[in-house]
């Protein structure tokens, strides 16, 4: 069994098994098969906001296989959210209303928004019609599209928006024996922080 590295600048076709030579992504810890008794590291104080869920390799005989940080500084963070931070990601629909204008969200449901770094969130409506104060959202999930209310371009408004998307950050799917998550931030997913 070894210890693998993952950071932020990292590079998914070097062996992953020191800090100079770690991976960057958790697509690349996916197409991995780990052995029971294996560790994968990511890097505090990096982030990781990708829209794949983390699929854990199950350990056996007593012997797990553990996802954990290395490095100092903040807990790694795992995000199940996209950002809409550019003036460009936004367009009016009507009046007040501005609806995404990227193709963020073709293939997940937006089921939060996360504004300012967590100072403020956004209010779900069920209908675009009810979309009518200041952080009113709706998700159209016919034409995948999000609509927010802002008295301005919600990218000048809002300093950060963060889109929770409606899926896990990990997903045991049938692997769930024998594996240890420690020490990683989990944030912002509309779905389950692991299921």
């Amino acid at each position: 069994a070894a210890t693998y590295y993952v950071k932020n600048g990292g590079n998914d076709n070097a062996d992953g098994l020191s800090d100079a030579t770690a991976w960057a992504t958790i697509n690349k810890v996916n197409n991995q098969t780990f052995a029971a008794g294996t560790t994968i590291l990511f890097k505090r104080d990096n982030i990781w906001r990708e829209e794949v869920s983390l699929i854990p390799d199950v350990g056996g005989n007593n012997r797990y296989v553990t996802y954990g940080a290395y490095g100092t500084g903040n807990k790694p963070k795992l995000l199940g959210s996209t950002l809409e931070n550019s003036t460009s990601d936004w367009t009016v629909y009507s009046g007040n209303v501005w609806q995404n204008n990227d193709a963020s969200f073709s293939n997940v449901n937006v089921g939060n928004l996360i504004f300012n770094n967590e100072e403020l969130y956004g209010i779900y409506k069920t209908s675009l019609s009810a979309v009518t104060s200041q952080g009113d959202f709706f998700f159209d999930v016919n034409n995948r599209r999000l609509y927010l209310y802002s008295i301005s371009n919600p990218a000048t408004y809002y300093s950060n928006i963060e889109c929770a998307l409606d899926r896990p950050i990990v997903n045991f799917g049938s692997n769930k024996g024998y594996i240890i998550l420690e020490n990683l931030d989990f944030r912002y997913t509309a779905g389950h922080g692991t299921r």
